[in-house]
């Protein structure tokens, strides 16, 4: 296993072959007692720990004696194995629905080119004869009272998301009573 005590506090990778590494970088050779998967997995889940561990004014470090002191939850090998087991199918589950993700954002990336590149008998309008925009309006200065899940719908530009879902933190209804 190789982990950062530089920079990128908290991250690791196992290596099946022989590779050269920098200062920056550890090779952590397990003994009998610990599984280099399970180690990984623990490494994954207290990636902010150890991150939080770092020291330093502008480049995060932790040096190999305070590495060396980071203490693990050490469970029978059988457990270790089990548990890094589950951890490694979830990854490679959660691999494959990412990439069929991205394959289905492919595919409709092209039907849009495909469906809203303008064809013969289409007309091409501007956006201000065809809807009416409105940019009346002011910022409510805070989120107490006039706030109600009953009122008018209130959008801040950090709630839009280029999918157009709302990020719903971001969304807040405005009492009817409150003037915009």
């Amino acid at each position: 296993l190789i982990t950062s005590t530089r920079m990128a506090l908290g991250k690791a990778v196992i290596y099946n072959v022989d590779v050269s590494i920098n200062q920056d970088l550890k090779a952590i050779y397990t003994n009998s007692n610990i599984t280099t998967e399970y180690l990984y997995c623990w490494f994954q889940f207290s990636a902010k720990k150890i991150e939080d561990l770092g020291s330093g004014s502008t480049v995060m470090g932790l040096s190999l004696t305070e590495l060396k002191k980071i203490k693990i939850p050490l469970p029978p090998l059988p457990e270790q194995t089990a548990i890094a087991t589950v951890l490694s199918d979830t990854d490679k589950l959660l691999q494959a629905i990412e990439k069929k993700i991205a394959k289905k954002r492919l595919i409709k990336q092209g039907a849009m080119q495909e469906l809203l590149r303008p064809k013969k008998g289409w007309v091409e309008k501007s956006l201000g004869e065809e809807s009416e925009l409105i940019t009346k309006g002011t910022t409510p200065t805070s989120i107490g009272r006039e706030f109600t899940t009953n009122g008018i719908n209130f959008i801040k530009v950090e709630s839009l998301k280029a999918n157009g879902i709302f990020k719903s933190e971001m969304f807040a209804h405005i009492d009817s009573d409150t003037n915009l």
